[in-house]
């Protein structure tokens, strides 16, 4: 009885843990999971998923390379599946299958080998080289997530360089640099540029998108230059399936600090074209218009008043 068992397992487990991964990654996601920080979790979720499946398939007496190779072949395919389910498709995501699956080929070399340590030790080497980039490229933004999440209700102010990841630019170069009035202070500077772009400017994707129980959003920030049209924009989801909608306002800003307080209770049922829905505040965004020459703005803050 015990042996039928085992044989059991070995037949059904391989083949539960694909259903698991093409489960995973196959099936609708809600909206803002394949956004921002969570999106970057989920990309560094193919290296533990792909392992896992090559450790699902190694058998106790075979080498583990062929279900590291049969695993990152279903990584290739999953991307390829993904496009024609309503998934974004990510050669990014196949590299970290990959990846991940040799990842666990290599560990498993590095157990069998464990009562001699060299061996071992090369093995193990090889898992955190292939393991190296996966968690460098996402490690930045979850680190930083985990910081705003902390800061919150601030949602910008440029205390650290890892903050840049949660803005992204538009025919424009955003930088932190030294506050010019304020030796001990921050600044993100936004070089706008003219070209092709209509807006040229930056935006800026919440780590919390929730605002509900805060009545104020403000702005802090700067021009150089003389006067430079600025537009405040604040762009929600819609509910789902729907485009996201937005409130903006804008006017002419002299050189020099300004502070612009959004009452968000008055300016959340005149955005078009639904009102904005408060909980999932989705980016706040600067930029400008009709740029005939390179101009600079200063963002020294974001956050939220009660």
């Amino acid at each position: 009885m015990g042996e039928l068992r085992r044989r059991a397992a070995r037949l059904v487990i391989p083949v539960l843990a694909v259903g698991i991964v093409a489960a995973l990654l196959l099936l609708p996601l809600p909206d803002p999971w394949s956004r921002g920080w969570r999106g970057s979790i989920l990309d560094l979720g193919h290296v533990p998923l792909f392992a896992a499946l090559t450790l699902a398939w190694v058998r106790r007496d075979r080498s583990p390379l062929p279900p590291a190779l049969c695993a990152a072949g279903l990584a290739g395919v999953a991307e390829l599946v993904q496009a024609g389910v309503g998934r974004n498709p990510d050669w990014g995501d196949f590299l970290r299958g990959v990846l991940g699956a040799l990842a666990a080929a290599a560990g498993v070399a590095a157990w069998r080998a464990r009562r001699t340590p060299r061996r071992a030790a090369g093995f193990v080497l090889v898992v955190a080289g292939l393991l190296a980039w996966p968690l460098l490229d996402i490690g930045p933004r979850l680190l930083d997530a985990a910081r705003g999440y902390r800061d919150f209700p601030v949602l910008a102010d440029f205390r650290t360089d890892s903050e840049l990841v949660r803005w992204e630019p538009a025919q424009a170069v955003l930088t932190r640099t030294a506050d010019p009035d304020r030796p001990d202070g921050w600044v993100g500077r936004l070089e706008l540029q003219p070209g092709p772009e209509p807006y040229p400017g930056a935006s800026l994707e919440p780590i919390t998108g929730d605002f509900r129980g805060y009545r104020r959003l403000c702005c802090s920030f700067g021009v150089e230059g003389g006067p430079l049209e600025v537009v405040i924009s604040v762009r929600s989801g819609a509910g789902e399936g729907r485009p996201t909608t937005h409130y903006q306002t804008g006017r002419v800003y002299g050189s020099g600090p300004h502070t612009v307080r959004l009452e968000l209770p008055e300016v959340a049922p005149r955005a078009r074209p639904r009102p904005l829905d408060l909980s999932d505040v989705r980016a706040v965004q600067f930029f400008t218009t009709d740029l005939t020459q390179p101009r600079t703005m200063l963002i020294r803050a974001v956050w939220l008043e009660r």
